[in-house]
């Protein structure tokens, strides 16, 4: 018999665009299991790469298809799955998209998040839920004045 796995690998990625000089930051609004603000994010499916989950998942949360560049951050979240009772570890990712990308909830099923908003990094740090998301996007900040 086959051990169970205790940890279930995933990503999760900063989105963010540039417009008119100016840098705005997907967040979304959460409403499956618990309601709050977040970054998209999503598990790694069997054979797949996290490189490739991070495709997938932006498309099937957000309907984001064209990413103009992505890199992995030097920081991962952890945390307890509360519903599936196991650890969860996430690679971090920070993702540029182009201005005006086109993002849709509709295809999110079952419904995740009822809600998004292209924010400024004032408002980011004011609405994520979760304080290990926060220091995420810090890390996503300095890796941006790079």
């Amino acid at each position: 018999m086959a051990k169970e796995k205790r940890t279930i690998n995933g990503i999760s990625a900063v989105v963010f665009s540039v417009e008119g000089g100016s840098r705005k930051f997907l967040i979304l609004h959460r409403l499956l299991n618990w309601v709050g603000w977040e970054f998209p994010k999503g598990s790694i499916e069997a054979g797949e790469k996290p490189e490739e989950a991070l495709l997938r998942e932006l498309s099937e949360e957000t309907g984001i298809k064209k990413v103009l560049s992505s890199k992995k951050l030097p920081v991962f979240l952890e945390f307890l799955d509360s519903v599936r009772k196991k650890k969860r570890v996430m690679q971090c990712f920070l993702v540029q998209t182009a201005a005006g990308e086109k993002v849709s909830l509709a295809q999110n099923y079952p419904q995740e998040h009822d809600a998004f908003e292209w924010a400024e990094e004032k408002t980011v740090l004011e609405k994520i839920t979760f304080d290990d998301q926060k220091k995420v996007f810090r890390t996503a900040l300095k890796a941006l004045e790079r």
